[in-house]
Parts: C-alpha cells; sequence; structure tokens
C-alpha cells in the first residue's frame, strides 16, 4: 500500500482497533472459547544495519555492473 516518493521509507505498524478488539472478545465469550495473547520480540522490520551485508539479487532483477545489492534495513530472519 506504500507509495514510492510519498511513503515509501516510513514505518507502519498495523493495529487492530477497539471497536474490532470488543467483536472478537465478544464472539469468544459469546462460544465459550479461550483466548491467547502473545509477545513478538522482533515483530518491527526496518531497523538500522550495523554491518555490512551483501545479498544476491532476485532472480530476473538486473543491477547493471553490480553482482551484489547492499542491505540497508533489516529484515526477518537476519538476526
Amino acid at each position: 500500500m506504500q507509495k514510492k516518493g510519498l511513503d515509501y521509507n516510513e514505518t507502519f505498524a498495523p493495529m487492530a482497533s477497539l471497536a474490532t478488539l470488543q467483536i472478537v472478545l465478544a464472539i469468544v465469550v459469546k462460544q465459550d472459547l479461550e483466548i491467547d495473547q502473545s509477545d513478538v520480540i522482533s515483530a518491527f522490520l526496518n531497523g538500522k544495519v550495523d554491518t555490512l551485508v551483501l545479498l544476491l539479487p532476485p532472480e530476473g532483477f538486473k543491477l547493471g555492473s553490480h553482482k551484489y545489492c547492499r542491505l540497508n534495513k533489516t529484515i526477518y530472519g537476519l538476526c
């Protein structure tokens, strides 16, 4: 949904609205279900990279004379 040149470098953290949470909790109570909550420690992307990380480009991606892509922001599974 991000647009290059407009908000491409912004970091978004989607959140559920209060109304959505209330509806889900009402359904859980009505149907006598159990609900669980968990934290994800490394859920945020776009963190700063302290070391030089080079990646092979994706198949079909042309880099000109370069053979590698430099990673500027973190991705899942990097740590």
